[in-house]
């Protein structure tokens, strides 16, 4: 009998279906959500007055803070609720029709304050229907492949994002400058066609993995009070937190602000620099996938964590090419290991039922560096980038060593009391 060719353990996740079509509608969302991130801001300082150009860049990430804030966090509930694909088709089919309407914005309606205020307002419900959508993918991702196997199932998928990530941040810059607004936002849109289509054929029902449990019915507040209750998590969602609160306002708001301004690159050449941040990503992301494992999770994290707070303070050192660079290839790699680790360790230890809430939680840093944005681009406005940007490098490295060591330091050694038990994982 002939022997079938190897398969990795991690690529034999591709053998299941609903896994395939998974990872496919992760990588398309993330590739549309660069060009979301960036073509706003650059729209912003194109059209905005120079003494308001990075105020306004922060009221763009303000905005989208609230709606990140307000739509996430029950965004997780609802995930918990509800049949988890069947909330994607809806939030999936909404974000189609905002991504069309923000081209028909771009291309009519000039660069007023009409057209600012209602591209403000497009980009508020985009945010909002992302927010859902992330906890709501990442909560499936153990429902499909089984808790076990959640940490390479999450890591794999991040890989792929962030390779995705690595092409589209270097593309970003070329794009408008070829197509300019409006067929970088027409871009987006067709991403977002493309990743409702994945959604399509997916067999996944809620009711295959999750049992019933009175959890599914308590609202946010369950997945707060777990959250609080147990050690590593309440943790791991604090350091998180506070550790993107305090430096990704700064790095993702106003990074490409600082890199074509006080570094003085162009939008192409920002493309070629951003991009060591989907690269360092994506060797964090790819030496996970090989060699992650559920019981030394707690100490990558900390260890990542560390990393990206200190990636971060190098970034704002100096206005040359070579600290940026550096700086990002180290916040991309320890932010991304951040994630995996902290929805590996949501996976194994939250209960199936409340694991969209908990992870809504973990994800809540991102909404509260972009709602942050706004008082750092206030006050940047004022004072300038290179005076502030090494001031909050310093304080986020001093907030993260705090966080991590003082309260309880043994924390991340500790082995994963109470975990769920793993799901059962669907065959494709």
């Amino acid at each position: 009998m002939a022997r079938l060719p190897y398969t990795p353990r991690t690529l034999s996740l591709f053998h299941n279906r609903n896994y395939r079509l998974l990872f496919f509608g992760f990588i398309t969302i993330q590739g549309g959500l660069t060009f979301q991130l960036v073509t706003p801001i650059f729209w912003v300082q194109e059209h905005a007055d120079d003494d308001v150009q990075v105020l306004l860049v922060g009221v763009l990430s303000a905005v989208r803070g609230v709606a990140m804030i307000g739509f996430g966090l029950y965004g997780g509930s609802l995930a918990d609720r509800i049949d988890r694909r069947r909330l994607l088709l809806s939030t999936q089919s909404l974000a189609v029709l905002v991504g069309l309407g923000t081209v028909a914005l771009v291309a009519t309606a000039g660069g007023g304050a009409g057209a600012m205020a209602g591209l403000f307002v497009l980009i508020f419900f985009s945010a909002g229907l992302w927010a859902i959508d992330g906890p709501t993918r990442q909560s499936m991702v153990p429902d499909i492949v089984g808790a076990d196997d959640a940490p390479r199932g999450v890591a794999l998928a991040a890989s792929g994002t962030w390779i995705v990530t690595t092409i589209t941040i270097l593309a970003v810059g070329f794009v408008i400058d070829g197509l300019g607004f409006t067929g970088a936002f027409a871009f987006v849109a067709v991403l977002q066609i493309v990743a409702l289509t994945t959604l399509i054929p997916m067999r996944y029902r809620r009711g295959d993995s999750l049992p019933d449990s009175p959890n599914q019915q308590a609202g946010l507040r369950a997945g707060v009070r777990f959250t609080w209750r147990h050690p590593v998590l309440r943790s791991l969602v604090g350091v998180s937190v506070l550790m993107t609160a305090l430096a990704m306002p700064a790095i993702s708001g106003l990074g490409p602000t600082w890199v074509t301004t006080i570094v003085g690159a162009s939008f192409s050449e920002f493309g070629l620099i951003a991009s060591v941040w989907g690269l360092g990503a994506l060797v964090a992301s790819l030496v996970l996938t090989r060699y992650g494992r559920i019981q030394s999770m707690g100490v990558v994290f900390a260890g990542s964590a560390l990393l990206f707070a200190t990636g971060f303070l190098i970034f704002g050192l100096d206005d040359t090419v070579i600290f940026a660079v550096a700086g990002n290839a180290a916040v991309g790699s320890g932010l991304i290991a951040t994630q995996i680790t902290g929805v590996a360790l949501i996976a194994r230890i939250a209960p199936p039922e409340l694991r969209g809430r908990v992870t809504s939680l973990l994800l809540l840093d991102r909404a509260l560096a972009q709602l942050l944005a706004l008082p750092i681009a206030a006050i940047a406005q004022g004072v300038g980038l290179t005076t502030l940007f090494p001031i909050l490098g310093a304080i986020c490295v001093g907030t993260v060593v705090v966080l991590l060591l003082a309260p309880h330091p043994g924390v991340w050694r500790r082995p994963l009391a109470g975990a769920a038990s793993p799901a059962t994982a669907e065959g494709g």
